[in-house]
């Protein structure tokens, strides 16, 4: 456990952003399922990491939904950063995820994205509903 009482975080799951940079946080503030997602709550935002870099599937993808909407419905968050480190695969289930999202208001931000999910993202006209920030080498 950290100072923070946030669990230790395991160095092969990606991290969105370490919890403690951002002060103290409730333990309603963190939601991290192994093979879902890690979410941090921070400020007006919810950090979101992926804990599984390979194409999920159709389930998994409505597992995402459903951890990440009961986690922005306790912390009344509306912006929402993920981190795309890793995901080199992203499927049209994942790409209708996105799109959801955004039509129910919140603020889509992907960062650390790969040039391979970017153009999909590009190609299939999404683009201009997300803000996109690709990795920087």
């Amino acid at each position: 456990m950290s100072e923070n009482n946030v669990p230790a975080a395991n160095p092969s799951q990606s991290q969105p952003e370490s919890p403690t940079a951002f002060g103290p946080i409730s333990s309603d503030a963190v939601s991290n399922e192994a093979g879902l997602l890690n979410l941090v709550h921070s400020d007006s935002r919810v950090l979101i990491g992926f804990n599984y870099k390979d194409m999920p599937d159709e389930t998994r993808v409505a597992r995402y939904r459903q951890q990440l909407l009961e986690f922005v419905q306790r912390t009344n968050c509306k912006s929402l950063k993920f981190d795309m480190r890793g995901i080199k695969i992203i499927p049209s289930r994942m790409l209708g995820f996105f799109v959801s999202l955004r039509n129910e208001g919140h603020d889509v931000e992907l960062v650390d994205i790969e040039q391979g999910v970017q153009d999909v993202i590009r190609l299939t006209k999404l683009s201009p509903m997300f803000t996109i920030r690709a990795i920087i080498k």
